[in-house]
């Protein structure tokens, strides 16, 4: 089993995400709410890329360390998280194993894969 992070996004239930419950705003976080948002957005992406006539990346990981070659989208495909740890780990320039690569800017990923 893997037990690294390839890109990541807030999961924090402090800062969390807003949500319309019951008749009320809530605020929370947490993976459930992050993993179905990486999911959409790679769906996003890959409904881009057939609309130019391209293939579906297929499994993420292969489209994130093909986008993680490219010098020239990296930079701008990837927002680096360089501050925080994960209790284990600290967080710092280029890949790292609490933040992997840092979040998905999704129209620079889109653009920046072949």
């Amino acid at each position: 089993y893997r037990q690294t992070c390839d890109v990541s996004l807030n999961a924090d239930p402090a800062t969390g995400y807003d949500f319309y419950y019951q008749g009320q705003w809530e605020v929370a976080g947490g993976t459930s709410f992050v993993a179905p948002m990486m999911a959409a957005t790679f769906a996003l992406i890959d409904q881009a890329r057939a609309l130019e006539g391209k293939a579906p990346i297929g499994l993420a990981d292969v489209g994130i360390y093909a986008m993680a070659r490219n010098t020239s989208y990296a930079p701008y495909a990837f927002h680096d998280i360089t501050a925080g740890s994960n209790g284990a780990y600290n967080a710092g320039p280029g890949w790292d194993h609490p933040t992997g690569f840092g979040s998905i800017d999704a129209y620079y990923f889109l653009h920046g894969l072949d």
